[in-house]
C-alpha cells in the first residue's frame, strides 16, 4: 500500500524545502516539490531532484570497509564490521596522541545531510574531551560570518520580508544557482517604472536643504556621487604568521598604498574641490601575538596597530585624520566546567593615545 508523506528537505539549505515523498511497502519511489508551500512552490533543486538516485544507488557503501594494498589507481578493499572499524579508528587515535599529543587530531566535519544533535553536540563533547584541536564550522559560511562581521545583520531573518526591503545585498552568494527560491521574492520587491514616476513627481515639490561644514565652497549642495574620469595608483597588503609552538603565534600585516589625493587641478591645494582623495592612509599596519594555554584554559592576545595621517573628503567631512597607534589586549578563560564557554576581557587602546 503506497501513500504520500510530508517531509523537510535533509540537506543543510536555507530554502528547507517540504517534499512529497511516495512510499510504496517500505520504500520511497518519488519525491516532489510540494506546490502549495508557499517558499517551495514546486520546485526542488538538481540534487533533490536525483535524490532516491543516490540513497538506492547499487554502489552505496552501506559497510565499513578497509582498503587492502596500496593506494592509488586499483586500490581494493574489504568489507569489515562496525566493531573492527571503531576499534581501528580508537587505535590509530592513540597512537597520534601518545606520538604528538591530542590536538593532531583535526575532528574536519561541516553540516551536509546532519541534523543538530550530529552537528553541533554529540562529537562536540568527544572532541573536547578527547583535547583534539577545535575547528571554524565555516567550511562554506565564511561569507556569511564575514558580512555579520561588519553590519547589525542577525539570524532568523524571514525571507518573505525581501518584498519589502529597501537595498539587498548578496553577500558571497549567488542566489540564482544556489537559492532560486528567494530569487522571486527578490523580483517581487523591484521598483516598477510607474513606481518611480510616481515617487519622482512626489520629491519635485518637497524641499530640499543640506548641513555642510565650513570647508566646503557650496554649502548649499552636497556631492554624494560624482565622475572624476581616469586614476591610476597601485599598492599591496602583506601579511605574516609565525606559529612559534602549539602556545604562541606571532602575526603581522602592512598596507601601502602609492597615492592618497588626485590633485586633478594641479593646484597643488589636494584634496580640493575638483580633487579626488582615497580617504585611506599610504601605511598602514599590526603587530600581534597570541598565547594559548589550553590545558589550563587561559588566552592572552595582544596586538599593536598603527596608521599614517591623511587627508580626508567624504560625504559632509572634509579634513585632516590624524595618524595613530593604538595597542588592543584580550584575555580569555575557559570554563573547566562548560566546554562550550568562555570569558574574555577586551581593552581596545589600552595606551589611552
Amino acid at each position: 500500500m503506497s501513500h504520500i508523506a510530508h517531509v523537510a528537505c535533509p540537506h543543510d539549505c536555507p530554502d528547507s524545502c517540504l517534499m512529497d515523498v511516495t512510499i510504496d511497502h517500505g520504500r520511497a519511489v518519488s519525491v516532489r516539490a510540494n506546490a502549495d508551500h508557499p517558499f517551495t512552490r514546486g520546485a526542488l533543486c538538481a540534487k533533490v531532484n536525483k535524490f532516491l538516485d543516490r540513497v538506492y544507488a547499487p554502489d552505496r557503501l552501506l559497510h565499513p570497509v578497509r582498503r587492502v594494498g596500496p593506494k592509488g589507481p586499483g586500490a581494493r578493499f574489504e568489507q569489515i564490521s562496525w566493531d573492527e572499524a571503531i576499534a581501528s579508528v580508537c587505535r590509530q587515535m592513540r597512537v597520534a596522541i601518545d606520538q604528538h599529543g591530542p590536538q593532531s587530531i583535526l575532528p574536519y566535519s561541516y553540516r551536509g545531510n546532519n541534523g543538530v544533535y550530529q552537528s553541533n553536540g554529540l562529537d562536540r563533547r568527544f572532541f573536547h574531551a578527547l583535547g583534539a584541536s577545535t575547528l571554524a564550522r565555516t567550511i562554506c559560511a565564511g561569507g556569511l560570518y564575514g558580512a555579520l562581521a561588519y553590519s547589525d545583520v542577525f539570524f532568523g531573518f524571514a525571507p518573505e520580508g525581501l518584498v519589502n526591503s529597501k537595498l539587498i545585498i548578496f553577500w558571497a552568494s549567488n542566489p540564482l544557482n544556489t537559492g532560486f527560491h528567494v530569487w522571486p521574492l527578490v523580483q517581487a520587491g523591484l521598483v516598477t517604472s510607474e513606481q518611480i514616476a510616481e515617487l519622482a513627481a512626489g520629491l519635485a515639490g518637497v524641499p530640499v536643504g543640506a548641513v555642510t561644514p565650513d570647508q566646503f565652497d557650496s554649502p548649499d549642495l552636497v556631492m554624494a556621487s560624482r565622475n572624476f574620469g581616469s586614476a591610476s595608483y597601485w599598492g599591496t597588503d602583506l601579511s605574516a604568521q609565525i606559529i612559534a609552538s602549539d602556545r604562541l603565534s606571532v602575526t603581522a600585516g602592512y598596507s601601502f598604498q602609492s597615492q592618497e589625493c588626485f590633485d586633478f587641478d594641479e593646484d597643488g591645494d589636494c584634496p580640493g574641490t575638483d580633487d579626488l582623495a582615497l580617504n585611506a592612509p599610504s601605511h598602514k599596519g599590526s603587530l600581534g601575538f597570541a598565547f594559548t594555554d589550553r590545558i589550563r584554559g587561559f588566552l592572552f592576545d595582544a596586538r599593536w596597530r598603527f596608521s599614517d595621517g591623511f587627508e580626508m573628503r567624504s560625504g559632509v567631512f572634509a579634513g585632516a585624520v590624524d595618524g595613530y597607534h593604538v595597542l588592543d589586549v584580550t584575555t580569555g578563560y575557559q570554563l573547566p566546567f562548560q566546554p562550550n564557554a568562555r570569558l574574555e576581557l577586551t581593552v581596545y587602546n589600552a595606551l589611552n593615545n
